[in-house]
């Protein structure tokens, strides 16, 4: 298992801060930072990260 960023499907996240309110994290590729994250495999990596591209690219 992987943490993934819900935005960008990135699994480069790091521990910006934990506590009581719990972990936040933070992603190096798009700058995400909050308590929410994804844990999966390659199969979910890949799903995000294809609907990350499609919503960039949309006019």
């Amino acid at each position: 298992m992987k943490y993934i960023c819900p935005q960008c499907g990135n699994t480069e996240l790091y521990l910006e801060s934990g506590g009581i309110m719990g972990n936040i994290y933070h992603c190096k590729k798009c700058s995400y930072v909050g308590t929410f994250v994804i844990e999966g495999e390659e199969d979910m990596i890949k799903e995000i990260e294809e609907g990350h591209k499609a919503e960039t690219r949309k006019p």
